[in-house]
């Protein structure tokens, strides 16, 4: 790639490329990759194509998310690129005025106020004909065991005939609680199209059992045979969740990209961090980020002596700060919530990573666990606990939310989640979004 970027001026490339790329081109390549790409963006003008900004941005998110996670390297994020891009799309607000396109899979769980399902044409039975494996008593062929078997209607007039009865009936089941999922995520209004089934066809698509359905029941006084049409109902705004009057529209028209070194700056507060006397600022950030070290290292009550030992050998705290810390601790595992956190009876997780569906990887601060009976069958109960120094803000709170979601998706029983203010050790219970969705 260096070799690429050297030889960018060579033949008729001079004449195509911009000027500023072709004196900088040697000193580009050894820059970050999130800088590299911001800086050919700037070089080339393509943030100022108004209709291109939101697949620009999106790109961007990727590469600094790809920095941060992967090698900062140009070659592996070219390689990573192009395995990964037909998967990526760009994420957009929910409220925005434009429709969203899903597969029908993806919806489930999702409500939407107005639903098109433009296709609804898929088969009832398999698209493509799977492998079967079966076994059957009749001889000779019961000395073969399981036989892979291409599965088709010609089974029936087989030995496997059972194995195809019990196949049909999954596919059948599985293609209509697809259409069901597909009819019920709309609140005000649903559009379906499907072609008008042949006559004497037997039923082999989801648009035929419907188009049988309608014909066949009371709904048919509702299906007008000329148009082809069945209407329940009037297509109408129900309601106006947001007055749109109030809400101003901020629209780019350009992407601003900037050189860090012109803007780069030392705040002017961190001269006390020099100074020998500590301010009373600096005290309470020394005392929350101590507090948060210890924690993190702490199991149980126990080993709190041991914890304290390490972090002054390790040369982090001193040792007239152990006296002072462990009466901290000590008052703060005696409080009769705090305190059994740290009981020997949980499994303990601290500031360990979660990797969610969405590739996002939150780390609460404590995650405790343990087995409990639930009706006679045992299930994990899971406790997530976040600190916090400093002022309450209303995002320390989603926070917590989000880390209680997560656990109670990957199958914990009664998740509780709490904040734990260190300076004052006020216990501030967190009701998840789980639990919201039950009342």
């Amino acid at each position: 790639f260096s070799k690429i970027f050297s030889q960018a001026g060579a033949n008729q490339l001079k004449d195509v490329l911009p000027d500023e790329f072709l004196e900088r081109r040697i000193s580009l390549i050894k820059l970050s990759l999130f800088e590299l790409t911001e800086t050919l963006i700037e070089i080339f003008e393509i943030g100022r194509k108004g209709e291109e900004l939101a697949y620009l941005q999106a790109f961007q998110d990727l590469v600094l998310e790809f920095s941060q996670q992967e090698k900062n390297d140009l070659a592996f994020f070219l390689e990573w690129w192009e395995e990964n891009k037909a998967k990526k799309s760009i994420q957009v607000a929910g409220n925005i005025d434009a429709a969203s396109i899903y597969t029908i899979h993806r919806s489930k769980g999702l409500q939407f106020r107005f639903v098109i399902i433009p296709f609804c044409t898929w088969k009832l039975d398999h698209e493509i004909p799977p492998l079967l494996w079966c076994k059957t008593d009749e001889a000779p062929f019961n000395q073969l065991g399981h036989v892979a078997v291409r599965y088709s209607i010609k089974l029936k007039k087989s030995f496997f005939r059972d194995e195809y009865e019990k196949e049909f009936s999954k596919a059948y089941l599985d293609n209509l609680n697809l259409l069901y999922v597909a009819l019920t995520r709309a609140e005000e209004g649903l559009i379906v199209f499907a072609p008008k089934p042949k006559k004497n066809i037997r039923i082999k698509t989801v648009g035929d059992l419907m188009y049988h359905t309608i014909r066949q029941t009371n709904l048919s006084d509702q299906f007008d045979i000329v148009t082809n049409i069945f209407q329940r109902g009037e297509m109408k705004l129900l309601h106006q969740s947001v007055d749109q009057n109030k809400i101003k529209a901020v629209d780019l028209d350009h992407y601003a990209t900037n050189d860090w070194r012109k803007k780069l700056v030392i705040k002017r507060e961190g001269t006390s961090f020099f100074q020998v006397e500590v301010t009373e600022t600096r005290q309470r950030i020394n005392y929350g980020l101590l507090m948060h070290r210890a924690l993190s290292m702490i199991h149980t009550k126990d080993n709190v002596d041991e914890v304290l030992n390490k972090l002054n050998r390790e040369g982090i705290i001193q040792k007239e700060e152990i006296i002072s810390l462990g009466i901290k601790l000590s008052s703060m595992l005696a409080h009769p919530v705090i305190g059994n956190w740290f009981a020997k009876e949980w499994q303990v997780k601290t500031e360990v990573s979660i990797i969610t569906h969405d590739g996002k990887q939150p780390r609460p601060d404590r995650v405790i666990i343990k087995n409990v009976m639930h009706k006679g069958v045992q299930k994990q109960k899971a406790i997530v606990i976040d600190f916090k120094t400093g002022v309450k803000t209303s995002s320390d709170r989603r926070q917590v939310e989000d880390y209680s979601f997560t656990l109670s998706q990957m199958g914990y029983m009664d998740v509780e989640a709490f904040l734990l203010y260190l300076e004052t050790m006020e216990v501030v219970p967190v009701v998840s979004k789980m639990n919201l969705s039950l009342f």
